[in-house]
């Protein structure tokens, strides 16, 4: 029943528990009240209704979702395309008696079905396009939808608001499973479907586990085995599935072709709506809940008795061997890091120094700049991640201090915890927690044998041998997590800055997927991070230190070679005309290094020598030394060096300011 004056519908509505509110004619579809929201727990008055439609100026009519309206909801449809599909599914799934009963309104660009639930929906979207776009939602708690007989200037397209079937004074009251029915329909629409987190890689397997069950499993009948029933195969050749607990319905699908479960139902646990299961993690999610390591590790002891009861060596082999040619014909994904090329976001990364040598304020950078997505040490940082900093040798207002003086700003995307649980008290399973219910991508723990104070003595092993382990299961539950786990160690007493000088032994290193190994002389301003691992570049970074901030000053090498250049240049310009020897001597650089720079520097122009071997700075008329030419003298106009060098016959001419000049020396 739909009266054509406004007063009229508005209090029909009204009288029928739907709360009212006026809407603007003039495209904005905005409501015309200064404030709405105290029209979501009670109805409008007689005396507003009269205000605010009796008054002459055109509004249109919209109705209030939720609990105020008797648990009201709107399916909104926002296109004829989807709409359409909808009907189409109704059908194939014998639904038409119940969509039948729900009253149905063409909008300016869709279409509504209005119904009460049981209880008061959330809006929420139900279904995307391959590009995002919305299709459907389902308008509830919160929300208000425009309602016929609205006019056409409430809608930016210019278009009316008419009612197709029903009656909006007589809202029909469905079942829990009937809304459960209609919702799933509609998922069942979506064609952008969020993956389930997991996490397939298990070390040590040639094919990983996950891999292998997706490839193989029988998803159909570990489904039935936990209630699941096959309702029906769709038109579109996807199997159609009804939940545990229902007899009929859609509550699911399996597409056999990308081998993936599409969840519709909100009432279908351990699954969520809207998300999409490969088999493993289905698998993971019904036969071990939720925790993908005893998952793989499940798989792996069924694999090896199956393989054991089938003849032994020869299956084992046959089911893990992989051809070259079948490997180069893996696409696999790149690298994801957390620090560019330094810091992969997937693995155990490994902080070595010595004590003092600033390792914590490296750390605590680390932690703060990457919660915010800033460059690490002066390296780039892809995106910002969500950091739990374990500091287990400091205290916070220790911690806060550091902060300050280091002028790195606060992060609500960073936690901090100076304390942990050992491991009795469940510091295994709080680890967890933090990555799967905190939403935790890097955990930071510093130090490693803090943390090992933290973990069960074990009789027989030495201190080696325990840390040893420790971190192998760092690692194994760094990557079974998919997360960046990075653990801070000192170094021992050793001069090298190899994986040697890793306390304990260089074979501590060996679990570890990034080991950086920071190095510095006490008093020093500078230092050095040498990086290398399974998939980082191995480089050595020249690092500059201020006492609390580290950052990268460029390529350790080159930089250890422009200091000598530099001092080398001194000595010449002192000196006047030096051989290598005095050069060497008055330096303190190695005789070998001296004489090779030297024949470079002359090489590149930036020296000459004399036939007896000696070298002075290069006095040709086109030096930058002479100081003769030039209107502006030996520096030019802005303190520049023009450099001219000479190399295979080619002229190529340079600009450095003094001091780069100087410093780099050619």
């Amino acid at each position: 029943m739909l009266r054509t004056d406004f007063i009229s519908t508005a209090v029909c509505y009204t009288e029928a528990g739907l709360s009212v509110i006026p809407v603007r004619a003039d495209g904005s579809k905005a409501p015309a009240l200064k404030e709405w929201t105290s029209f979501q727990h009670h109805l409008p008055s007689e005396d507003e209704l009269r205000q605010w439609f009796g008054n002459g100026v055109k509004r249109g009519v919209a109705v209030v979702c939720g609990a105020v309206s008797g648990n009201l909801a709107v399916l909104d449809f926002d296109s004829e395309d989807a709409f359409i599909a909808f009907g189409d599914l109704v059908v194939e799934h014998g639904l038409q008696q119940l969509v039948s009963r729900l009253p149905c309104a063409k909008t300016p660009a869709g279409f509504h079905y209005y119904f009460r639930a049981p209880e008061a929906l959330p809006t929420q979207v139900l279904a995307r396009n391959e590009k995002g776009e919305l299709l459907v939602e389902v308008r509830g708690e919160g929300a208000y939808a425009i309602v016929p007989p609205s006019p056409a200037e409430v809608h930016p397209d210019g278009k009316p608001y008419e009612l197709l079937t029903g009656d909006l004074c007589a809202v029909p009251q469905l079942t829990a499973e009937e809304v459960e029915d209609i919702l799933s329909l509609a998922r069942a629409l979506n064609r952008k479907v969020e993956p389930a987190p997991q996490v397939l890689r298990v070390t040590g397997d040639a094919k990983r586990v996950g891999d292998r069950y997706n490839e193989q499993a029988d998803v159909l009948t570990l489904l039935q085995q936990h209630g699941w029933t096959v309702y029906r195969e769709g038109r579109d050749g996807n199997l159609y599935l009804t939940r545990p607990g229902k007899e009929r319905g859609v509550s699911a699908s399996w597409h056999e072709g990308l081998r993936m479960f599409y969840v519709f139902s909100t009432n279908a646990p351990p699954f969520e709506a809207g998300r999409a299961y490969s088999p493993f993690a289905i698998y993971t999610l019904l036969e071990h809940g939720g925790d993908f390591s005893k998952a793989a590790k499940a798989l792996r002891q069924e694999s090896n008795t199956q393989t054991a009861s089938r003849g032994g060596v020869t299956e084992w082999l046959q089911q893990h061997a992989v051809t070259f040619s079948e490997l180069a014909q893996t696409d696999f994904p790149p690298i994801e890091w957390a620090v560019e090329n330094v810091i992969p976001a997937c693995g155990l990364t490994m902080l070595v120094g010595k004590k003092g040598i600033g390792k914590s304020w490296a750390l605590l950078e680390l932690a703060l700049n990457l919660a915010q997505g800033c460059p690490v040490w002066g390296l780039p940082v892809p995106k910002a991640r969500r950091i739990a900093y374990i500091a287990l040798e400091d205290a916070p207002r220790r911690l806060e201090e550091r902060r300050r003086l280091a002028f790195l700003e606060a992060s609500s995307n960073a936690l901090l915890l100076t304390q942990w649980l050992p491991a009795e008290q469940g510091g295994r399973e709080a680890l967890r927690a933090l990555v799967r219910e905190l939403g935790v991508e890097v955990v930071i723990i510093d130090t490693l044998s803090a943390w090992r104070s933290l973990l069960p003595q074990t009789n027989g092993r030495n201190v080696w041998q325990e840390e040893h382990a420790i971190v192998r299961d760092l690692q194994q539950f760094a990557m079974e997590e998919g997360i960046c786990l990075v653990v801070a160690h000192h170094r021992n007493k050793s001069a090298s800055a190899d994986v040697d000088s890793i306390a304990g032994t260089g074979g501590l290193s060996a679990p570890v997927d990034t080991v950086i190994i920071a190095t510095r002389s006490r008093g020093e301003a500078e230092g050095v991070f040498r990086v290398f691992g399974r998939d980082v570049p191995e480089q050595e970074l020249a690092m500059a230190y201020t006492g609390t901030r580290w950052t990268v000053i460029g390529d350790a090498r080159e930089h250890a070679i422009s200091e000598e250049r530099r001092r080398i240049l001194e000595a010449v310009r002192e000196l006047g005309e030096a051989s290598p020897r005095e050069v060497a001597d008055v330096t303190g650089l190695p005789y070998g290094s001296v004489k090779h720079l030297l024949l470079r520097m002359a090489a590149n122009g930036t020296l000459q020598k004399s036939r007896d071997g000696k070298y002075s700075i290069h006095r040709s008329p086109h030096s930058p030394f002479t100081g003769e030419h030039g209107e502006h003298g030996e520096h030019g106009e802005h303190g520049e060096r023009n450099i001219t060098t000479t190399r295979n016959n080619t002229t190529r001419m340079r600009v450095f300011t003094a001091e780069e000049a100087f410093a780099y020396g050619g």
